[in-house]
């Protein structure tokens, strides 16, 4: 059963762009966390074919029905529910022929955790932290680890790359032309924003991390401009601002 689909089922509630609840079987339905694994069907920004599959960008497939059930009184208690995203992953190549390249592994790691952020996702669960042993082949396992896997977990390496989105994710995705600055610090503070000019990186603003690590903020930023984050020693990734982006 396709999950979208489920989740009206088993609010009682009906219609995918306006749902609404309607009468059913059974009385309210008793939760307070809605979880769901999104993964991808492509990249993180890619939504899913089908309109009742919900991969990284589609939770509102899920949010929407949940909100109208909550109005509805067909959910206890009567209030508002977390969101979590209990699975999502992508393979790597190396080590599976089949993956994504690194440095594509990487702008999703950080893609889907904006993503997600921005859907109101509440837990994201990255599966998982090292590759699985290969087995038969990589076919039978799954390669998506933020480490390479060693003998044993003290000689795993990190994926360079992939270790510095998960660890200190920034994004700068484009929305009507304006660039959405976000990201997770390696701690609370201050975070400066920086453009690359002139063969340098050179601050372009100041943003504060809450006591959640987070920061967000909104600024209008030329196409192609290179920024990164950094706090103290530690630098994100760079990201290039793209043309629109979120939407």
């Amino acid at each position: 059963m396709d999950p979208a689909y489920f989740t009206r089922a088993l609010l009682c509630v009906s219609g995918r762009r306006r749902p609404r609840p309607v009468r059913c079987s059974g009385g309210p339905v008793r939760f307070d966390t809605l979880a769901h694994h999104p993964y991808p069907g492509g990249s993180d920004r890619r939504k899913a074919l089908n309109p009742d599959d919900v991969v990284v960008p589609d939770l509102g497939k899920l949010t929407r029905p949940l909100r109208a059930a909550i109005r509805g009184g067909k959910v206890r208690p009567r209030r508002a529910k977390q969101l979590w995203a209990t699975e999502i992953s992508w393979d790597s190549s190396p080590p599976d022929p089949r993956g994504v390249p690194l440095h594509r592994h990487a702008r999703y790691v950080q893609g889907a955790f904006y993503t997600l952020w921005r859907q109101g996702t509440d837990v994201v669960t990255w599966f998982r932290l090292r590759d699985e042993a290969r087995g038969r082949g990589f076919e039978f396992g799954l390669q998506s680890g933020i480490f390479f896997r060693g003998a044993t977990v003290a000689q795993d390496r990190p994926k360079p790359l992939s270790f510095r989105a998960f660890r200190f994710p920034f994004t700068a995705y484009r929305r009507r032309g304006v660039a959405q600055l976000w990201g997770l610090a390696a701690g609370r503070g201050r975070v400066a924003i920086e453009r690359r000019r002139g063969g340098a990186w050179r601050r372009l603003t100041t943003l504060r991390a809450r006591g959640d690590r987070l920061y967000f903020a909104k600024r209008r930023i030329r196409k192609g401009t290179l920024l990164r984050a950094r706090q103290g020693s530690e630098t994100s990734l760079s990201w290039r601002i793209g043309p629109n982006e979120t939407e």
